[in-house]
């Protein structure tokens, strides 16, 4: 099938040092016989150099009353098959069949020779391993690893949503290639809206964005700041949004809700305040949500539109 790749997660490390980030350093001997200390930098893997970490991917589960296996649900020739090809000798003293050949198993055995093997084991070096699924028993480690909380099926680089208890990223390339070819989508359609846009509509565009303040703003640094936007594909703080799927998204809406947006920038210059007490944004007395994201999505939605038509005549008052 393949060679399977383990990487840690970078959620899983185990060890901190509360007075700063942990270094490396290196020592280096002269032709004298010298030695010098050097800075190697920040340790920034996850588990300890030159640690081994043994981990038992195949789990019981005590609701199922069997051993988890992804495509083993149920006692199987096949399964017997592969564990045979395991090769494995019998090392639990207390069975019956102490010091033989294993040739069978049990799923539904807790105490089942096979699936208590000392050798039934993903031994990892500082965290990283590999599984080569043309071997009956890295097939049956990995068939515990995909039905195990534990590890987690991902990206070597792009990892969306970890999951905070997996230890492990069982790494599939295709994720990677998939976000990139997603993240290239994406630039180029910011691109091209850009490229189709009214000097007009820019301005509007970098208004409701809250990139200019100014509406008066030269178009040429207008544009030069949305391009920037374009290439900008880092989360903003308080939002899912990069700034890039936020420069998307309004550049795909209606004017109307441009304009509304950079009133709403405006209101927080003076209008929309945080009140200390309720941790919440308060306009005209009313608390209208906790963090920005939520007081545009009040103020945008059609059921508060007197409230956002009389921030619109304070600020026109106001100006």
């Amino acid at each position: 099938m393949a060679l399977i790749k383990i990487i840690p997660s970078p959620l899983s490390k185990k060890f901190n040092n509360t007075d700063g980030p942990i270094m490396q350093y290196g020592e280096d001997e002269n032709d004298l016989g010298q030695r010098t200390v050097r800075s190697l930098g920040e340790y920034k893997r996850e588990r300890f150099p030159n640690s081994k970490q043994g981990e038992r991917p195949i789990s019981f589960s005590a609701s199922r009353k069997r051993y988890n296996l992804k495509n083993f649900i149920t006692n199987s020739e096949e399964l017997n098959t592969l564990v045979k090809r395991c090769n494995f000798i019998n090392d639990m003293k207390s069975h019956y069949d102490y010091n033989r050949p294993i040739v069978s198993c049990d799923i539904f055995n807790l105490k089942d020779p096979f699936f208590n093997h000392k050798n039934l084991r993903l031994v990892l070096d500082e965290g990283y391993g590999s599984l080569d699924t043309e071997n009956p028993l890295d097939f049956l480690l990995y068939e515990g690893v995909q039905v195990n909380n534990k590890y987690q099926i991902g990206g070597e680089v792009t990892n969306a949503a970890l999951n905070g208890r997996a230890k492990y990223i069982i790494v599939d390339s295709t994720i990677d290639r998939d976000a990139k070819k997603t993240a290239r989508e994406e630039r180029k359609t910011a691109e091209r809206l850009l490229e189709n846009m009214s000097d007009d509509k820019k301005r509007s565009l970098a208004l409701a964005m809250g990139l200019i303040i100014d509406a008066d703003t030269d178009i040429n640094l207008i544009s030069d700041i949305l391009d920037e936007a374009a290439l900008d594909d880092r989360k903003m703080a308080g939002t899912n949004l990069s700034r890039q799927k936020y420069l998307t998204k309004l550049a795909e809406a209606p004017a109307d809700e441009l304009e509304a947006r950079n009133y709403i920038n405006k209101g927080f210059k003076g209008f929309i305040k945080k009140d200390r007490e309720s941790n919440s944004y308060v306009l005209f007395g009313v608390q209208i949500g906790k963090d920005k994201q939520a007081v545009v999505n009040y103020l945008l939605n059609p059921v508060n539109n007197e409230t956002l038509y009389r921030l619109q005549k304070a600020i026109d008052l106001n100006d």
